[in-house]
C-alpha cells in the first residue's frame, strides 16, 4: 500500500503542512481531471479517516498499524514532497518516518495493535 503523508513534531504542524501542499496537487489534479477543489473538510476527512497520513509520529504510527492490521498489509510506502514541499518539511518527513515512524509500527505489530 502506499498513500499521502506528512510528518512533524506535532499533529497540528503536520496538518498545516499537508494542507498547503496537497491541497495544492490536489487541486491541479482536480482541474486537470475535472473534480472541484479540495475542502478543508475533505482533507480533514482524508487525514483522519481517509487515505492521509498526516501528524506526529505517533499519530501517523498508530493510522499505519491499524490499517496494515484491518487489511492484512505486508508493506506501506509513505509518499512524501506532493505539491512542491520545501526540502526542510520533506526531510522532516524521511527522518520522522524512518527514525520513529517505522521503529513504532513495527513495535505495534508485534504487540497486536488495538483497533478501535
Amino acid at each position: 500500500m502506499h498513500s499521502h503523508g506528512v510528518i512533524a513534531d506535532t499533529d497540528a504542524e503536520a496538518r498545516e503542512i499537508g494542507w498547503k501542499y496537497i491541497k495544492k496537487m490536489m487541486d491541479q489534479l482536480g482541474v486537470e481531471r475535472g473534480w472541484s477543489a479540495m475542502s478543508r473538510d475533505r482533507f480533514e476527512f482524508e487525514v483522519t479517516q481517509g487515505s492521509y497520513y498526516i501528524g506526529s509520529p505517533e499519530t501517523v504510527a498508530q493510522r499505519i498499524a491499524q490499517v496494515m492490521t484491518q487489511m492484512d498489509i505486508q508493506r506501506f510506502d509513505l509518499v512524501y514532497g506532493g505539491g512542491g514541499q520545501t526540502q526542510k518539511d520533506r526531510l522532516q518527513t524521511i527522518q520522522l518516518y524512518g527514525e520513529k515512524v517505522i521503529p513504532r509500527v513495527k513495535e505495534l505489530l508485534q504487540a497486536g495493535v488495538r483497533i478501535e
